[in-house]
């Protein structure tokens, strides 16, 4: 990790946005409450919880630094991030312009591609379709089971996987009620997630992830218990290696800054890029801070090094 220069006062007036109108609202409601007790805990004397569902002109006031700890739409999706460039108010995380492009897992994936990073094979629908017409690019483009995600939600909200094309209209009308865009990707049965958390342009331990049930999922990811994670993951030193370069490679790919997560997975010896996010879970337990606590990085220091690389 490269060392910042920047300091900031501990009487600094600091922002955290949690909560919003998303459906990831509760987590979002943790990562916040997590990131503000630990620059407390700090010693930062100034620190605001800030719900922009309930404080909509918060930009208004000032303030030295904005931590966004918003998931889904407008936390993710470059919505927050304008409105503070647009004010000239320092925040944590990618700008509107990369976040934007990161929240669309489709439209990250044709970069992907277009960069070399191997991702699975895919393609997209929107609610608009004819579905028989679109039935047939499914047949020609990919491989049963697949799966579909919403093109820009979160935490696997809306995810269906589909095991034959008996299932796939209902999976279509179902993952389109969750937006007007979803992508759709073969699906690696027994595939292995792994996930490299991204800190100040270095590429962390990579974490793996082994839902008890088979799936990471909604349920996977935020029931206790149902999901054990390895970090650093079980994998060769230079397995874990090219999967290091190729989260890098996709961060840099997509126009992303400071900090995030690019998320993997692996079988038969070939590992596959899904997607990026630009915000991701922040609890003591979750896995950017899992993967910088193996790397020597305790969570109050790793939320103090994005405020710091924030200003």
């Amino acid at each position: 990790m490269n060392q910042q220069a920047n300091h900031i006062s501990k009487e600094a007036k600091i922002a955290v946005l949690l909560g919003g109108q998303s459906k990831e609202r509760d987590v979002s409601l943790t990562t916040g409450k997590a990131i503000a007790k630990a620059l407390m805990d700090l010693g930062y004397s100034n620190v605001h919880q800030i719900d922009p569902s309930e404080i909509p002109n918060f930009y208004e006031q000032y303030w030295d630094v904005v931590f966004i700890a918003l998931h889904g739409a407008w936390g993710e999706d470059g919505g927050v991030q304008k409105i503070l460039q647009d004010h000239h108010i320092a925040f944590t995380g990618s700008r509107a312009e990369s976040s934007a492009l990161a929240m669309s897992k489709f439209d990250s994936k044709v970069v992907f591609k277009q960069h070399d990073i191997p991702t699975l094979p895919f393609l997209i629908s929107t609610a608009a379709d004819d579905f028989d017409t679109w039935k047939q690019h499914v047949t020609t483009t990919l491989t049963y089971p697949i799966i579909g995600k919403p093109d820009c939600e979160g935490s696997s909200i809306g995810m269906e996987i589909v095991k034959n094309q008996a299932q796939l209209y209902d999976a279509f009308t179902r993952t389109h009620s969750f937006g007007q865009r979803v992508l759709w990707e073969n699906y690696l049965t027994d595939g292995i997630d792994l996930t490299v958390g991204i800190l100040l342009g270095e590429a962390l331990p990579v974490v793996e992830i082994r839902p008890k049930n088979g799936i990471y999922d909604y349920a996977a990811k935020y029931t206790k218990g149902m999901t054990d994670y390895y970090c650093p993951a079980r994998i060769n030193q230079a397995l874990a290696e090219k999967i290091q370069n190729y989260a890098l490679q996709a961060f840099t790919a997509i126009g992303c800054r400071s900090w995030g997560r690019v998320d993997f997975i692996w079988k038969d010896e070939q590992v596959y890029c899904l997607e990026i996010n630009t915000i991701p879970g922040m609890t003591p337990t979750s896995l950017v801070p899992m993967a910088a606590k193996e790397k020597g990085l305790a969570f109050e220091a790793l939320v103090e090094a994005i405020v710091l690389d924030a200003i």
